[in-house]
């Protein structure tokens, strides 16, 4: 067994687990250039997904930091969110540092390493990367240019050499491939100029490759609409029921009784003129027979005035 094998025993064994490089030396008594050593055993280890290592420089196993696998769900202001794989589990909040290089989608280790609220997390390894293409808006630098994402989630921007921008202009819509995501910022080709970025048709393929939507149909769905369209629909009525001429009868039927309902609608409205008459005829009448009244008694009150005056007469 050699020395990096007895070291990622000891780990493995709770010996050196969750140490620093430093404390590992100092448990192994060296100093110098065979303390330095040990870091470059860990960092081979971790490199070959034998060991983890947080943030704190410590290194183990998944088993001994607690280790989850889950989805990191982005945020366009840097942080993140890790969505375990269990659903009996609680989501972590993972602060931009911690993400340690992951970006939305990707599958990922993480852990919890307390926080105000102990909900915060950190992430220890990327399993799989959530994107390997991305479309965005390309902006020309000196150096080459970047990509905007459309995605917001994916929160860092693309680096694309000027040798793999495939004379794509300045604030075109542009598709590209990752090809690293080492370094400050993923490095990536274009691999599709879809035009200008706001035009109607150049942003509805830019959602179309963003979601990896199919624009053609497979062959045997094309073959099969051509043998559709040459058919008749009258090539072949075996087993059918002709309704056709029964069909008309039922539209004439339907034609004479909507004719009806318009005589019927049309003699409403003449009967309503009438009834409107009778009434005007009615109101007119009531008005004369009160005036009638009135004269009628005027009359007596003059017969009754006669009368008294020849009364006084007789006497």
């Amino acid at each position: 067994m050699n020395a990096q094998q007895t070291l990622l025993q000891k780990i493995r064994d709770g010996s050196f687990a969750l140490m620093t490089e430093e404390e590992i030396a100092k448990k192994l008594h060296l100093k110098g250039k065979a303390a330095l050593g040990v870091g470059d055993l860990l960092r081979s280890l971790v490199r070959e997904g034998a060991l983890l290592c947080d943030l704190r420089g410590r290194y183990g196993t998944a088993e001994q930091f607690g280790a989850m696998r889950g989805t990191i769900s982005g945020n366009e202001r840097g942080f993140g969110f890790f969505v375990p794989d269990d659903p009996e589990c609680d989501d972590l909040f993972i602060p931009h540092r911690a993400l340690r290089g992951a970006y939305n989608k990707d599958s990922v280790l993480a852990f919890r390493r307390g926080g105000r609220m102990g909900d915060e997390g950190e992430v220890l390894a990327v399993l799989q990367r959530g994107y390997t293409e991305l479309v965005g808006t390309f902006r020309r630098e000196r150096t080459g240019g970047s990509i905007h994402p459309d995605d917001r989630k994916f929160s860092t921007d693309i680096f694309i050499p000027s040798d793999r921008c495939k004379g794509a202009a300045d604030g075109a819509k542009v598709v590209a491939r990752i090809r690293s995501f080492d370094g400050r910022m993923p490095t990536g080709e274009i691999t599709e100029v879809l035009g200008k970025s706001g035009d109607f048709f150049v942003e509805e393929a830019a959602l179309i490759r963003a979601h990896g939507l199919k624009e053609e149909f497979p062959p045997e769905v094309l073959q099969a609409a051509e043998r559709q369209a040459e058919r008749s629909p009258l090539d072949d009525l075996t087993g059918r029921i002709d309704l056709r001429e029964g069909r008309a009868e039922l539209e004439r039927q339907r034609a004479e009784i909507d004719s009806l309902k318009g005589k019927i609608d049309s003699q409403k409205i003449e009967i309503d003129e009438k009834i409107t008459e009778l009434d005007e005829v009615r109101a007119e009448t009531s008005s004369r027979t009160e005036e009638l009244a009135d004269k009628q008694s005027e009359l007596l009150s003059l017969q009754s005035e006669l009368d008294e005056k020849q009364k006084n007469l007789d006497e």
